[in-house]
Order: structure tokens, then sequence, then C-alpha cells
């Protein structure tokens, strides 16, 4: 990271086959994490939030949407 300690700030490429793996990466990056805020759009969301909620079960993140 360029600037370590200084927050990660997103991913914009939409490949939703790939969510999971985003988070996978994210997870290894952050190690002292346990919550993650999600952002995306309802169709895409649909189609990738069972891949990502297994992933997170796995890590023992909460995947959380904004308010």
């Amino acid at each position: 990271m360029r600037q370590p300690g200084g927050n990660t700030t997103g991913v914009s490429i939409m490949g939703t086959e790939l969510d999971a793996k985003r988070l996978e990466i994210l997870g290894e990056m952050l190690p002292a994490r346990s919550t993650v805020l999600l952002l995306s759009d309802t169709t895409t969301h649909r189609e990738s939030r069972p891949a990502l909620n297994k992933t997170a079960e796995a890590m023992a993140l909460t995947l959380r949407k904004p308010l």
C-alpha cells in the first residue's frame, strides 16, 4: 500500500464472479477487521451475495449494507 495505515477505499471492477475473491483479498489486507460495508446495485448484489455470505462466514466477517 502506498500509505500504510491508511484506508482502503474501494474496488470498481464489475465482474460478480470475482466478488468473493475480492473479499478474501480485503480480509488479508485488513487482518484486524470484523465488519465490511457492502456497496452494490441491486442486480449485481443479488447475483453475488450467496458467494459473499459464504466467504464472509468462513472469514468470521459481518457484511453490512449502508443505512
